[in-house]
């Protein structure tokens, strides 16, 4: 092993073992697509490692040593179709930009999450889960939120009460949501796509008209029976899917949305739209 190698890229079927460890000067470590069942508890003397890409590997577990890794700044893990959990001591890697852990097994989500205040991109979608941490609010750098193709049947009541301020795009299709908390959308200024389609939603709080970035929003495929005329506050709305619903009618305020250039409102129980649509 040689200790000063700030690069490795492996691609070909390996087994990792403890000496892993003596690669101190690492910074970058890329082992996508080998194999790997395992990764050794020695892993955690790499402090100076930016960058693990671990993807596409049958690895069951993470371990807990990932925790010494202070200075990780992007974590890869997706594609690993045995991986079921995420270590506690995920919430110490406090320097984390980017958690990419899609196309997993994922059930849930550690509660310390919520330390990772640094954490700009997280990709989560394609797993199992069925619930999020209360304490998921506190990713307060969060750009980009990836939680599509999951089991979600509900929301914490604190999300989008408190942090969000810098999310620009949150995908949450392809769920069970029948409901989304009072406070959504009251902290997503900076908000531009939200994607809801695929889901069970029968109603949408007033709070969805407070974000006034938004651009496209995606509802299809729910069971919404009506809209609130909140709708009619999202000014920089430019399309609009509420196709394949149980609309009987739309809001008057839909007139309000002047930059509004694509209208999806097909297979709903419509028996009229609103004039103020012209």
């Amino acid at each position: 092993v040689d200790g000063r190698l700030i690069y490795l890229k492996v691609d070909i079927p390996i087994i990792i073992t403890d000496d892993i460890g003596g690669l101190t000067e690492l910074r970058e470590l890329i082992l996508q697509g080998n194999g790997l069942t395992v990764i050794p508890g020695t892993i955690g003397n790499l402090h100076k490692l930016e960058i693990l890409n671990i993807t596409s590997n049958p690895i069951i577990s993470l371990p807990e040593s990932i925790s010494e890794l202070t200075n990780l700044v992007g974590l890869l893990v997706s594609n690993n179709s045995n991986l079921s959990t995420l270590p506690e001591s995920i919430g110490n890697l406090t320097n984390l930009t980017k958690l990419d852990a899609k196309n997993n097994a994922l059930t849930s989500i550690p509660s310390t999450i919520r330390s990772l205040s640094n954490l700009q991109y997280l990709f989560l979608e394609n797993n199992q889960i069925n619930m999020l941490p209360d304490t998921f609010d506190s990713l307060l750098s969060l750009i980009e939120l990836k939680l599509n193709n999951n089991q979600l049947q509900g929301l914490p009541d604190s999300f989008g009460e408190f942090g969000f301020g810098e999310l620009r795009h949150l995908y949450l299709n392809n769920n069970q949501l029948q409901g989304l908390p009072d406070s959504f959308g009251n902290n997503m200024n900076s908000l531009e796509i939200l994607k809801l389609d695929h889901n069970s939603l029968g109603s949408l709080p007033p709070s969805i008209g407070s974000m006034e970035s938004l651009e496209e929003l995606w509802l299809k495929n729910n069971i919404l029976g009506i809209l609130p005329d909140e709708i009619g506050e999202l000014s920089t709305l430019i399309t609009l899917y509420i196709n394949y619903n149980s609309l009987q009618s739309i809001p008057e305020s839909i007139g309000n949305l002047g930059n509004l250039e694509i209208l999806k409102l097909e297979y709903n129980d419509l028996m009229n739209i609103p004039a103020s649509l012209c």
